[in-house]
């Protein structure tokens, strides 16, 4: 069976019988011996979670062991969404590294950006206009820092909305506005609501939804011409929103945002079911999470936060007059 290798910046490696798109920018061919975590595309464990037709074993044994039933492997976008990369948050938060919720741009001057925003915001718009003009991307999505507030590049394909290939002057056809509708923030509202029904089949739902209405993904040599950079020193945190003021705003407060926004990026349905059971690596899932708030809190002392607001979204013009000043 052909396995699949993973290096993550040195950081986290990882083995799998399926292949992990999301993670192709670090793919490697050389065999790797102790991975961190390796995905396995059979069920020998006890299940931690099962439905219909999905059964989910994780255990920590030296290795962080994922078992998925075989069929997953035909969505792996599920696969690696609804468990690889929370599994990942935690082995990095043990590490005392954490993946959070914010694009990661270096500026033309060499100067680390960062942009936070709940999801569905227009954040992936934004970044695409800053490449265009010049910015060096790290990612779109989640980034990694390490306890001195260092940021490495965690680029995946961009999961673009049909409003987002308009904005940039492309001509959507109509399978893709479906595929987008599918993905958009109503169909992951609608997906949280089934979730929450009891013993409701929502990860095979999911798995088989997204087999059909295949991710609007697209990698982001196919959008624009970028350099990606592997590491950077940020030193300004970017707040997008629709209202509000313009302006610095309190570390404490920005904080809880940042952290808000990561918690609702990762736990869709069945998170709740799986995840904070979990122990790894000696330590508990709340344990855990204090180690990423604290990573959090000490990137948080050593950037200059601020709120940029426009009801028309268009921070790209805001931001690029910051490093242009």
């Amino acid at each position: 069976m052909t396995t699949y290798t993973y290096n993550i910046h040195n950081i986290v490696t990882v083995k799998s019988e399926i292949g992990l798109k999301e993670l192709a920018y670090f793919q490697k061919n050389n065999a790797c011996e102790t991975p961190d975590l390796m995905v396995y595309a059979s069920v020998k464990g006890k299940s931690l979670y099962q439905d219909a037709m999905s059964k989910i074993s994780i255990h920590d044994c030296g290795e962080v062991r994922l078992e998925v039933s075989r069929w997953l492997k035909y969505s792996p976008h599920v696969l690696y969404v609804n468990l690889v990369e929370p599994l990942l948050r935690l082995i990095l938060a043990g590490k005392g590294y954490a993946l959070l919720h914010f694009a990661c741009l270096g500026a033309p001057d060499g100067r680390g950006v960062l942009l936070s925003a709940p999801p569905d915001t227009g954040k992936t718009t934004c970044v695409l206009h800053l490449l265009k003009k010049g910015f060096h991307l790290l990612s779109d999505d989640m980034t990694i820092v390490d306890s001195n507030g260092m940021c490495y590049s965690f680029p995946k394909p961009f999961t673009i909305s049909a409003h987002t290939l308009k904005a940039l002057g492309y001509s959507p056809s109509i399978w893709f506005k479906c595929r987008s509708l599918v993905h958009s923030k109503e169909g992951r509202r609608l997906y949280r609501l089934l979730g929450e029904l009891p013993q409701f089949p929502i990860l095979t739902i999911n798995a088989l939804a997204q087999i059909i209405f295949k991710p609007p993904k697209l990698y982001p040599s196919e959008l624009t011409n970028c350099e990606i950079l592997d590491y950077i020193e940020p030193c300004k945190l970017f707040f997008l929103s629709l209202n509000g003021r313009n302006g610095t705003i309190p570390t404490d407060y920005a904080e809880e945002k940042l952290l808000s926004f990561t918690k609702e990026a990762y736990e869709t349905p069945p998170y709740s079911s799986i995840f904070p059971r979990l122990m790894l690596n000696g330590k508990t899932y709340a344990e855990l999470m204090n180690e990423e708030r604290n990573v959090a809190h000490k990137l948080l002392q050593k950037v200059e936060v601020r709120q940029v607001a426009d009801t028309t979204r268009s921070w790209h013009f805001k931001i690029e007059e910051e490093f242009n000043s």
